[in-house]
This record gives structure tokens, C-alpha cells and sequence, in this order.
């Protein structure tokens, strides 16, 4: 052996042997150490393209978990996000007539098209954080961003914001399921987007963009269902689009049917807070829950009841409240009055 730092005379010979490199290092600790954290970060990055969703939610719950890994969470959301960019923003807007067989296959083709994404969005929110909330909104807007104003078939073009819808719903649901109401608050009440700027000179906030009832229009649906008149169309059919994707977190039928009814009515009181603040028109949207009083832990109640009690009862510390959705009892309760005497009171009883 040499002086330290230095190889023997035998090492040398086989490192020029072997036209090898000689590497210096602090310590065999601090080296091994930092070799073990590049061999992870290369077989992440080196990891095969999610084939199916099993494979992509498995590398999902590895990235939420460490803080380390956020950059890998960021491109494995976002490399399916521009894969479903590329496939859905070709599909034409400019089919005149438009028979239901057309509307159905395109309808068909945006929900298994998004199965991948669709279930990282709901893994994501459900098991995620609200640092990475933004992460979730930017999918939504990305893929929103496929359909920009422009001339077509108006049933098209609406329907082109029908996969963003799907993703705000998959993740409103698995957040409300969850408590994770400070995910919902940016999802719901703080994001923005500005797709029709060019038409309202102005951006907006991104749940008036994703209506069901605009995306997915309930006279076509009703139209094209072979016989059924379902009452709330647009509603139903992602409520039975996102079963299955959220059967994993929600196995209980009552328990789905709960955690859909719920978030479709705080998107409906925190569209009309908007509006009132704002001083525009007193409309909100509706779903399933207008009709539907049967709801778990409460039966023979309405949504709406129940979640009002709740915020009576527990106040400041009620999950909504709490995560700034409301700023406090009082407005939830002074809203939802408007929300029944404007929007509930005018639907047509069932």
C-alpha cells in the first residue's frame, strides 16, 4: 500500500489493465451513501411507462409519500396528462349531424381514454397532501386547455371540456371522501383559468367551466339513452363513470353515494358564494342530490340538511369551515338559504 491517498503499485498496473478511472472520494460512508441515492434516482427515472393504471397508481403512492420524489410525481402525472393532450385534442369538432351513435363512441372514447389519469387524479387527492394540491389543478387545466373557443358541432365543442370535468369530479369525490378539504378548497374555490378569455376578456374561475350540465348536455344524453329519462343526466352518468374508479377508497354503495352527493353540493354553494360576491346572477348548479333524500347516517334527509347541521354543530371546526371553503358558519348557512330559496325552490319536484 501507498501513502494515504495514494494506490499501490500492483492497483495501478490493474487499473491501467483495465483502462478503469480512479475516483476520489471523502469516505467509503459518505460515498456508498451517495452512490445508493443515484442508484434510486435512476431507476426511478428508468422505470417503464405505466401500461396500465395498477402500474402508474403503484409509483404514485411511492412519490406522495416522500417529499424527495416530487419532481417524479410531477413527471409521471404529467407525462399521461400530455399523452391524453395528444390523443383527445385531435378528435374532431366538426361532425353535423350528429347521431347518437357519433355522440356515444365520442363520449365512450374520453372515458376509457382517461382511465390512467382518472385514477391517479383520485389516488392523488385522496392519499395526497394539500402542498400538493396545485399539482392536481394543473392537470385539470392542462387538460381543459384541449378545448379552446372555436367553430364546430356545439355539443362537440362542450364535450371537449368533458375529460377535465371527469377529472375535477374523480378528485372532488376522493377529496370530500377523504376530509381532505384543503385539497377541495383549491380545487373548488381558488383556481382560475383563462380558456375563453378571448370571448370574456377576462380569466374565471375554473369550476364555471365544468359544469356537468353545460359539458355534457342532459337533452342529448336523455336523447341518446335508449328509452330511459333520467332526471338528472349529466350528474348520473359521472356518478356511474367514477364508481368503479373510486370502489378502492368507497366499497360501501351508500358510502359513494354519500361522498358524490356531498361534493356536488358544496361545488353548488361555493359556485353561488362566486356569484353572490361577485353580484352576478343568482344560479348555481344541481345534481343527483336534488332528487335523491336518502342519504347514509341520516335516512330520510336531504343533503343539504345534513350538511347544514353539521356546520351548525361543529362551527369553526367543521371540516369546510376549517379549510377556509367558508369563511365561517354563518356565510355557509346564509348561502345555502340561497341556494334553496333561489336554485332548489325553482327545480321541478320529482
Amino acid at each position: 500500500m501507498g501513502r494515504e491517498g495514494e494506490i499501490s503499485l500492483e492497483a495501478d498496473s490493474l487499473v491501467k489493465f483495465r483502462q478503469a478511472s480512479i475516483l476520489e472520494i471523502e469516505s467509503a460512508d459518505k460515498f456508498l451513501t451517495s452512490l445508493a441515492d443515484k442508484i434510486e434516482a435512476l431507476e426511478r427515472f428508468s422505470a417503464p411507462h405505466p401500461l396500465s393504471a395498477a402500474i402508474a397508481v403503484a409509483s404514485l403512492k411511492r412519490f406522495l409519500v416522500d417529499d424527495r420524489c416530487r419532481i417524479e410525481l410531477h413527471d409521471l402525472v404529467m407525462t399521461e396528462v400530455d399523452r391524453q393532450v395528444e390523443a383527445l385534442s385531435k378528435l374532431s369538432v366538426q361532425v353535423q349531424p350528429l347521431p347518437c351513435e357519433a355522440l356515444l363512441a365520442r363520449l365512450k372514447r374520453y372515458e376509457s381514454s382517461m382511465e390512467i389519469l382518472l385514477t391517479l387524479m383520485t389516488n392523488g387527492c385522496y392519499w395526497g397532501t394539500s402542498s400538493q394540491a396545485d399539482l392536481w389543478v394543473e392537470v385539470v387545466s392542462r387538460i381543459l386547455n384541449i378545448s379552446p373557443p372555436e367553430s364546430g358541432t356545439t355539443i362537440l365543442l362542450n364535450l371537449r371540456r368533458y375529460p377535465a370535468c371527469m377529472l375535477l369530479y374523480a378528485g372532488g369525490v376522493a377529496a370530500t371522501a377523504a376530509k381532505k378539504y384543503e385539497i377541495l378548497r383549491v380545487l373548488l374555490k381558488e383556481s382560475r383559468t383563462s380558456i375563453d378569455i378571448s370571448l370574456e376578456g377576462k380569466d374565471d374561475l375554473l369550476i364555471r367551466k365544468l359544469v356537468p350540465a353545460i359539458v355534457l348536455d342532459p337533452s342529448a344524453l336523455n336523447q341518446c339513452s335508449g328509452g330511459q329519462r333520467y332526471k338528472t343526466p349529466s350528474s348520473d352518468r359521472l356518478h356511474s363513470l367514477l364508481r368503479d374508479t373510486l370502489r378502492p377508497f368507497l366499497p360501501n354503495d351508500l358510502q359513494y353515494d354519500d361522498a358524490f352527493d356531498r361534493f356536488e353540493y358544496l361545488f353548488a354553494i361555493v359556485y353561488l358564494d362566486a356569484q353572490d360576491r361577485e353580484g352576478a346572477v343568482q344560479w348555481a348548479p344541481t345534481g343527483r342530490f336534488v332528487w335523491r333524500n336518502r342519504f347514509i347516517g341520516a335516512s330520510g334527509s336531504h343533503v343539504s340538511t345534513v350538511l347544514l347541521e353539521e356546520s351548525k354543530k361543529d362551527k369553526s371546526n367543521w371540516g369546510p369551515i376549517k379549510a377556509g371553503i367558508f369563511e365561517s358558519a354563518q356565510r355557509f348557512a346564509d348561502v345555502d338559504q340561497g341556494f334553496r330559496e333561489g336554485v332548489l325552490s325553482k327545480v321541478h319536484p320529482f
